[in-house]
């Protein structure tokens, strides 16, 4: 879930090594982060995300100089204790927010007012594909504009009428709302691309897509994440796109892991790799070359959970 996956992402670590496994906890601040790590080489780092676990107070933000809450449900400047409150009590309020535009906006203005003199870090954390799925117009219909059905995707998680023995067309219908809103997202992501492109940045850049989780629609009797470990939950995209330095089409099937993209992005900035990372640098897979079988370990331990998966 989104909280241990984003501090995999950032420290090049597995859950049970970095530690930031659940509500109420902070990143140890002796890790060093993969902000830290590019800001020690000169890199500009900025960061956005529009959702409560990426708020500073869990330490996420260690490293960015630039860390701006695009949340709109809410507040940007709630204290640490506040926000690990309210990232729970106010989490349905979070689930019905539309932060993309708002997203898109703030990287604009951070686009235009950036430190030329430098290479940048960005990262950009979109938010609305997670439930509620409550697309906007004409997103809301897209993929399914004949239904005619009463379930919608507000309250997903909550709503009993969301259970595993519901009508087969309403699900799919439920499947139709959560594809619009990847396509609302696209849609957020490609004028983001179009803004760096505008400006001169993007044909010396590296732009990689992937996300923190997936959603069950009752493929083994469950909704949502955060409760196992099956392949609905953790196989999650990664898109690897770098003019003239990466092949275009190549698709890799090697299995990858979220603790392979920091030691990744280090070696593209020949910055010092870390001792403490259990990920590896994923390049030559991307440029058609071997690498030898790595295995991949899954963990939760949210909510008093201790699930481990090995692939």
């Amino acid at each position: 879930w989104t909280l241990p996956a984003h501090a995999a992402l950032f420290t090049g670590l597995y859950d049970s090594s970095h530690g930031l496994v659940d509500y109420g906890q902070r990143l140890a601040p002796e890790l060093t982060t993969l902000a830290e790590s590019l800001a020690a080489e000169g890199y500009h780092t900025a960061g956005f995300f529009g959702g409560p676990y990426l708020h500073d107070t869990f330490g996420l933000g260690d490293g960015f100089e630039v860390w701006q809450s695009c949340m709109t449900a809410i507040p940007d400047d709630l204290g640490d204790a506040e926000m690990r409150d309210e990232s729970r009590a106010r989490k349905g309020l979070s689930h019905r927010d539309v932060t993309g535009p708002r997203t898109l906006e703030e990287v604009t203005r951070w686009a235009e007012t950036r430190p030329k003199d430098r290479p940048f870090f960005l990262f950009v954390h979109l938010w609305d594909v997670h439930y509620d799925f409550i697309p906007p117009p004409p997103y809301d219909r897209l993929f399914d504009p004949d239904y005619r059905g009463s379930i919608s995707g507000a309250g997903f998680m909550e709503n009993p009428a969301v259970n595993r023995k519901m009508d087969p067309r309403d699900l799919a219908h439920l499947i139709a709302l959560y594809d619009g809103e990847i396509r609302f997202t696209d849609e957020i992501l490609g004028k983001i691309l179009d803004v760096l492109r505008a400006r001169g940045t993007q044909d010396d850049t590296l732009t990689v897509i992937t996300a923190d989780h997936g959603e069950e629609f009752f493929e083994h009797n469950g909704k949502g994440h955060q409760k196992t470990l099956f392949d609905e939950v953790v196989r999650v995209p990664l898109v690897l796109h770098w003019p003239g330095q990466l092949p275009a089409g190549h698709v890799v099937s090697d299995p990858v892991r979220s603790i392979d993209l920091m030691p990744t992005l280090l070696g593209v900035a020949r910055a010092s790799k870390l001792p403490q990372m259990q990920g590896r640098d994923i390049l030559p897979l991307a440029q058609r070359s071997a690498l030898p079988p790595q295995s991949a370990m899954l963990e939760l331990h949210a909510d008093g959970q201790d699930q481990r998966a090995l692939r």
